[in-house]
């Protein structure tokens, strides 16, 4: 309540780790079914986020932003957008995130009014995440292999990577309680390919990267999870 929600973003927390204390039912059956007529992004996961006083879902589709309610599946509202949302948004109490082509977009979350937005090097290729105490940090990557940082209390750009390889496909960076940033990517074209796990500390300086080759195509289609003892898997 107050503008808080259960499940805000990708995942569930900065950590990504998909975990929630929360109990499902039983014995679960269909609320309710909205048809929006149009195509929705199947790389992107539904958030909740809070709107004009209620919980509702956030979802990207091919020709934009869509707000339902989640009582009854109602449009909340519609944020257009000339090319599909296909990376998961994020939602921080009071501001609303998400990426359409090389622009990351900030709205109000309860009428999509613009806020203010940054125009990246290359296509956004990923997932974004939320991290911090206030999550006045964001971070997301782009297809031409760069690790971008954000503050969203200021809404202002921080840093962004030199390119670290390619491939970053659909994940979102993983960040643990100590602000450190991780991310997977490929280094080469070859017919082999040499997987990269990288670490950032929280002004964007690499602290480490591991490298294994591996010889069968791929791509780094998974987000680091970060386990509560703090390993991490990718």
């Amino acid at each position: 309540a107050g503008g808080s929600s259960a499940w805000p973003q990708f995942q569930h927390d900065a950590k990504n780790s998909g975990y929630t204390s929360i109990i499902p039912p039983n014995n679960p059956g269909l609320v309710w079914m909205k048809n929006l007529n149009v195509q929705i992004s199947v790389y992107t996961s539904p958030i909740i986020i809070w709107a004009n006083g209620d919980e509702a879902v956030c979802i990207g589709a091919v020709n934009g932003l869509y707000c339902l309610s989640s009582i009854d599946g109602q449009i909340v509202w519609f944020r257009p957008t000339t090319v599909p949302v296909i990376s998961a948004p994020a939602y921080a109490t009071d501001k609303l995130y998400f990426v359409a082509g090389d622009s990351l977009i900030c709205i109000n979350p309860s009428n999509a009014s613009f806020i203010w937005s940054y125009k990246l090097d290359n296509i956004a290729a990923g997932h974004l995440t939320l991290a911090g105490s206030a999550s006045q940090y964001l971070y997301l990557v782009d297809e031409g292999g760069k690790l971008y940082a954000f503050n969203t209390l200021l809404n202002q750009f921080l840093w962004k990577t030199n390119q670290l390889g390619h491939g970053f496909n659909n994940q979102a960076p993983a960040v643990d309680d100590s602000g450190y940033i991780y991310v997977v990517t490929l280094g080469n074209t070859l017919a082999w390919y040499d997987y990269r796990f990288y670490k950032f500390n929280p002004s964007g300086q690499q602290v480490w990267m591991k490298e294994e080759l591996y010889f069968e195509p791929g791509g780094c289609r998974t987000s680091p999870t970060i386990g509560p003892n703090g390993d991490i898997y990718f």
